[in-house]
């Protein structure tokens, strides 16, 4: 079925679309087996921009949804397994990126295996690490934190 849709797909209706739906497209078209290089090509894109796109997380504040992360100035627990992770990649290097598996980010971090997703997407929605290259069978993702993962985790432990 998605083959079909992604046959009809040109660069012009795909440059056409919202960022977080080329992000979906792309997610999609891999998701059903369609290789990257294959439907780069398709839509007149490297392949390297294509994997770029799917890397992107897309947040959308509406009226009607709770905010799924406090500001960092206002409650900020370094206890939590957020904070917990921050530090550990920033005290191995992960200001400038960093190759880990979500078990090994679960291990270093000192937090439970089954917490280390959610916690690694809510850092990730909430703009404090950026997911460089994602990770597959045989290969852990590489991730960077950013400016505002610094500050918070200066934040949370009182530094200036």
């Amino acid at each position: 079925m998605f083959g079909q849709f992604f046959d009809k797909m040109t660069p012009q209706r795909f440059a056409a679309l919202a960022p977080h739906m080329q992000t979906e497209a792309l997610l999609l078209a891999a998701e059903v087996g369609l290789a990257v290089p294959v439907v780069a090509a398709s839509i007149s894109i490297p392949t390297l921009e294509a994997k770029r796109l799917m890397c992107q997380r897309h947040g959308y504040r509406t009226p009607e949804a709770a905010s799924n992360w406090v500001d960092p100035d206002r409650s900020v627990d370094v206890r939590s397994n957020k904070m917990k992770i921050l530090s550990m990649m920033l005290a191995e290097g992960g200001a400038d990126g960093i190759s880990l598996s979500l078990v090994e980010i679960a291990e270093r971090a000192g937090i439970g295996s089954t917490n280390a997703p959610r916690a690694m997407r809510d850092l990730t929605h909430a703009g404090f690490i950026v997911c460089i290259k994602r990770g597959g069978p045989h290969h852990a993702a590489v991730y960077r934190v950013t400016e505002d993962g610094i500050e918070a985790v200066r934040k949370a432990r009182g530094d200036r």
